[in-house]
């Protein structure tokens, strides 16, 4: 059974994340590409401010939470593992990347209710 949960582990680090992190950008970035030609296609121009904030990205509220789940989606199997006695002494640091992904779910959180009272 220790090397079914060794293989589960290895393939959820080297097989989804990846997957679901490229995912995350190509559906960022075709997103971002969308706006710009509607935005082209209504005025014909593009306006430098609303560039500059599709480049640098307005850090609202769903993007953190898509960020701490990708955090999350990365912690859980480091636990796993963890618990299986893979990492010897090192078992709180394991817990770091699950405490980043509940920051950014936290912060989400707050963004929205930030957005939701102005």
């Amino acid at each position: 059974m220790d090397s079914f949960e060794g293989v589960l582990a290895v393939f959820l680090i080297f097989g989804v994340l990846p997957t679901v992190f490229i995912v995350f950008i190509y559906k960022l970035k075709t997103k971002k590409m969308e706006t710009i030609v509607k935005l082209t296609e209504l005025d014909g121009k593009v306006n430098l401010i609303m560039l500059k904030t599709l480049i640098d990205g307005s850090g609202s509220h769903k993007k953190d939470y898509k960020i701490g789940l990708i955090w999350l989606a990365i912690g859980l199997p480091f636990i796993f593992m963890a618990f299986n006695n893979s990492f010897g002494n090192f078992h709180v640091l394991t817990l770091i990347p699950l405490f980043i992904g509940f920051a950014y779910l936290i912060s989400g959180k707050l963004r929205l209710r930030e957005a939701e009272q102005n």
